[in-house]
């Protein structure tokens, strides 16, 4: 776990999107781009010097853990929280045990603060990088179609052109 956590916005940009860095004690770690963000699923895009090396969805249930959730972790006193997040990281050749546990740390930040949630991070390989055409409408189609592919979830765009603004539609 690191010692220190801090993520700056940088005035790189690439593609046109901020480019996020995870920055401890020791230096730049991995840096991150947010790429999807709609009312229930984000994914967001790491890197490590240029090189592509996981993509991480955490997906919002919006309801308790089933209780096959809990028994699969726990012994036999699960009590599920009023919130369940599904959380999947999708790694890459090159992904070592220190961005995994970069990843755990990244994740137990983001939902660290919720008070009565459950997760867990699913961590599995792909063998090819999320390609896809950008910024042009049929891009994002794309992008789409190998979120819902590399995931096994079903985002369901109506408006393209809310890529412009924070949350997708």
């Amino acid at each position: 776990m690191w010692s220190m956590y801090s993520v700056y916005v940088t005035k790189k940009q690439v593609q046109n999107l901020p480019l996020y860095l995870i920055i401890t004690l020791e230096g730049i770690i991995m840096e991150f781009q947010r790429w999807l963000l709609t009312n229930k699923v984000e994914i967001n895009h790491f890197t490590k010097d240029t090189d592509s090396i996981a993509y991480l969805m955490f997906e919002d249930t919006f309801s308790k853990a089933r209780q096959e959730f809990g028994d699969s972790i726990f012994d036999d006193d699960f009590e599920p929280k009023n919130n369940h997040f599904i959380i999947k990281c999708a790694t890459l050749k090159g992904f070592t045990d220190v961005d995994r546990k970069e990843i755990l740390s990244f994740c137990d930040k983001i939902l660290g603060f919720k008070p009565s949630s459950d997760y867990l991070v699913d961590f599995f390989s792909i063998e090819k990088e999320i390609e896809f055409s950008y910024p042009q409408d049929f891009g994002f189609k794309e992008m789409i179609i190998q979120f819902n592919k590399t995931f096994q979830i079903n985002i369901v765009l109506s408006d393209y052109q809310s890529f412009n603004t924070l949350v997708q539609r």
